[in-house]
């Protein structure tokens, strides 16, 4: 981009005003695409910045080599209007020089004259910060990062880019750093770190809370965390993840299936919406704010700037758009702590094993020593009802996941590797279905599994096979695995009919074939089952493709006329079949399934264009359902109420009595220690409390279904 010369401080700071006012019109016009007007800015402040070091230059004989690396922002092309430039000075000359250079560089942005300044210069990302030198050699920075560098420090650098100076050498310590950042296996230990970070950040916006757009919940901060989260997670093996520009990522998140359409759309709205009302914003006294005015003639005087009729549909646009980012985050996030932890113990577990043999009866143990590990501190109180489910849910995926690599070990070693048309290797991946795909197991539950593998083709050792067949056999060994009985009893029991066409079906699907069915032969209740799917095992890539389909096929709007009629239909049919001499927590009538059977149906006929909606926790849902006002205040409270009572009374059955059943023999032994560990003092308060709690749900079940 052509821009004129600029020899001194003045022509630095004039060229600034002039540039950011024809942004910042160019802004309140909305015209064109929100990231190209922050490339826009970024590419004048590159100039600026280039030119600076071009005047400080001057005044030496011999200067050494020096560069300038942009980091934060303006390395990724998204500069605020009123925004810090974090920068990082490189040289491979003479130190004392070099030095000199950057003082006087970081004076010349920073000095305030008649015509203001040009830029605050921050240099604290550099190795040590304030303590560390201004100015690092090439060999300096590779050095510090292999051996010191920090998570914190490896998601600064995904945003380095080279803008003044001597260019080769930027551009070599760029290389050189590349497999510090960009590593080709990424640990939860590393996602741990991050979301620590964007914690501690919000806590210091805690005073400003939901009103500080940058660092508060929802926020810029979480928007770009969580792009940056995804980049460390596949950036090694895809190098177009690679940007510094969080626009470019997401586009290329989108492409490689990572992430799908609608939570593309999200984030890239949220984050334009953000980015747009933090600039508007800092242009009015060019200032470092990130806070909503408190004042409404302030908000609506915002809000009108940013194309909003009233302050009202503004601050619900963003609150829209925040909470959107809020559940995408969280849902990269959750679990990650627990499943580290218990993803360690496997390990070391299967260290001590000396042949397959010891490493089959080696997960059966490993289940039940965890699970015991789990029940102590549920019968302690120190877990709630869903952390107890959440664990139960890692360590069922964790199992799963070594069953399948060992699976897969075997099948290669006959078979070769499963190859598609295009000689790329095949995957397969297993989606968990039911209460595993809501993280809500029990101590009895059987796994519901789906097998998807993902393209035709077939394998490439002596003996060929094709890829159905290959991936029939890993997961016919991986089943086999689980439910093998060993000297500790078998892992679980699983349950492969939920699989495209049930039982009559093959037990593995191609990833084409799983979408061509569910987008056109899928029955209602199959496509309800879907709404509780999530991948638990398998390739990571084929995982995420897999994961963006379901979420895509979720929010394609169903044929809603006919909704309520099947679902009670259905459910009618089940309870039919329910042995009435027991009480069922699950199937009976007033139990889960007449919960299960409202929040879908209601999920179903509303969740198009709610976001809170298409969650898969039945317990989210009541939550969202309520909120949006789809069901009273009444309803949500015995719903919810007799939905965790439920919960509570079936997990301590199982655990107290280990069998896999939802009935309560209230006559047996067993039931006083159930109620009692639960808090009830009398079977007369219980049975009172669940009787009432069955007319609650099933009078709301008629409301809304029968």
């Amino acid at each position: 981009m052509d821009y004129p010369e600029l020899n001194n401080a003045k022509d630095l700071r004039l060229f600034r005003k002039k540039k950011l006012a024809e942004i910042y019109a160019l802004d309140l016009a909305n015209a064109g695409p929100y990231e190209e007007l922050l490339r826009k800015w970024s590419d004048a402040a590159d100039c600026i910045i280039q030119s600076a070091l071009k005047i400080v230059l001057k005044n030496f004989q011999n200067p050494p080599s020096f560069c300038v690396v942009a980091l934060g922002k303006l390395g990724s092309m998204e500069l605020n209007y009123s925004s810090d430039v974090d920068l990082l000075y490189i040289s491979d000359g003479d130190a004392e020089s070099a030095a000199k250079i950057a003082g006087r560089l970081s004076n010349l942005l920073e000095e305030i004259t008649e015509d203001g300044f040009v830029f605050r210069v921050d240099t604290n990302l550099r190795p040590m910060g304030k303590d560390g030198p201004l100015v690092n050699s090439v060999a300096g920075l590779e050095r510090y990062y292999e051996r010191s560098g920090r998570e914190w420090e490896r998601q600064a650098l995904i945003r380095a880019r080279t803008i003044a100076g001597d260019t080769a050498l930027g551009e070599e310590f760029i290389r050189r750093i590349k497999p510090f950042v960009f590593r080709k296996s990424f640990d939860l230990s590393a996602l741990k770190k991050i979301k620590a970070t964007k914690l501690a950040l919000e806590k210091t916006a805690s005073e400003e809370g939901w009103k500080n757009i940058k660092l508060g919940a929802g926020g810029i901060r979480e928007v770009e965390f969580l792009v940056q989260a995804f980049q460390l997670l596949h950036g090694g093996r895809l190098k177009d993840l690679q940007t510094t520009n969080t626009f470019e990522a997401l586009a290329k998140l989108l492409l490689h299936g990572i992430i799908g359409q609608n939570k593309y759309d999200q984030l890239k709205d949220a984050y334009t919406l953000l980015r747009r009302t933090e600039n508007i914003m800092q242009a009015k006294d060019d200032r470092q704010i990130h806070t909503l005015p408190s004042n409404a003639d302030e908000l609506l005087e915002l809000a009108k700037k940013l194309g909003f009729h009233s302050a009202k549909k503004f601050v619900i646009g963003l609150d829209d758009a925040r909470r959107n980012v809020q559940m995408h985050f969280e849902s990269l996030f959750e679990a990650n702590y627990e499943k580290l932890e218990i993803a360690e113990a496997m390990e070391a577990n299967l260290e001590s094993c000396a042949d397959k043999e010891e490493i089959i009866d080696s997960l059966a143990w490993f289940r039940n020593h965890i699970a015991k590990r789990i029940q102590e501190l549920d019968l302690n109180n120190k877990l709630d009802m869903d952390e107890v489910s959440e664990r139960l849910t890692i360590l069922a995926e964790i199992i799963i996941g070594e069953s399948l690599k060992i699976a897969r070990q075997e099948v290669a070693a006959d078979f070769g590797a499963a190859r598609t048309g295009k000689s790329r290797s095949a995957e397969i991946a297993v989606i968990g279905m039911g209460r595993f795909g809501t993280y809500e197991l029990d101590y009895g539950s059987d796994l519901d599994l789906v097998f998807v593998y993902s393209k035709d083709g077939e394998s490439d050792g002596p003996k060929k096979i094709t890829n159905r067949e290959y991936f029939t056999k890993i997961a016919q060994k991986a089943i086999s695995i689980i439910t093998l009985p060993t000297r500790y009893g078998r892992a679980y029991a699983i349950d492969a009919e939920l699989r495209p066409s049930g039982n009559q079906g093959a037990l593995v699907t191609s990833l084409e074939a799983f979408e061509r069915y569910h987008r056109r032969e899928a029955s209602l209740w199959e496509k309800e089952a879907l709404f509780r799917a999530r991948v638990v095992a398998g390739d990571v890539t084929l995982a995420n493709k897999l994961a963006a389909l379901l979420e895509d096929i979720n929010l394609t709007p169903q044929q809603k006329h006919n909704v309520k009629e099947q679902i009670h239909e259905l459910r009618s049919r089940a309870i039919k079949e329910i042995e009435r001499k027991q009480i069922d927590l699950k199937k009976g009538i007033g139990g889960i399934a007449d919960i299960d059977a409202i929040s879908r149906c209601l999920q179903i006929i509303n969740g198009g264009n709610i976001a809170l909606l298409k969650r898969k926790k039945i317990s989210e849902i009541l939550d969202a359902l309520n909120k949006e006002e789809i069901i009273s205040a009444d309803e949500y409270s015995i719903l919810s109420e007799a939905y965790s009572t439920y919960r509570k009374l079936l997990s301590r059955t199982r655990l107290l009595v280990t069998h896999t059943g939802a009935a309560l023999d209230t006559n047996a032994d067993y039931f006083q220690s159930i109620y009692t560990t639960l808090g009830f003092k009398t079977k007369t308060e219980i049975l009172d409390k669940i009787e009432n709690l069955q007319k609650g749900v099933r009078n709301i079940y008629i409301k809304y279904l029968a």
